[in-house]
């Protein structure tokens, strides 16, 4: 989380870490690796935490934060097909 929290900070703005007790709900897990889908896949990941969150983020400035934006630009101005891009919640 910690390293999560630290790119975060280095791309976006440098706000404080917040530490809290632990919840019920909190997943345990230990360290995430990749080593088996290696070992048993051949795969590995091409795009670092970093490099992933800055793609990420230029994604969000360049659809204003809405995960529609691009599709609903492709609908050439039908409406039922904006309404199959719209999330469940809308």
């Amino acid at each position: 989380m910690r390293e999560i929290a630290d790119a975060v900070r280095e791309l976006v703005a440098p706000v404080p870490v917040a530490h809290g007790p632990e919840r019920p709900a909190d997943v345990r897990l230990g360290r995430v690796s990749g080593a088996r889908a290696t070992a048993e896949l051949r795969w590995s990941a091409e795009t670092t935490l970093r490099e992933g969150l800055r793609l990420y983020l230029d994604w969000l400035t360049d659809t204003s934060g809405s995960p529609v934006a691009e599709a609903a630009a492709s609908t050439a101005g039908s409406a039922a097909a904006v309404f199959r891009h719209e999330s469940p919640e809308l």
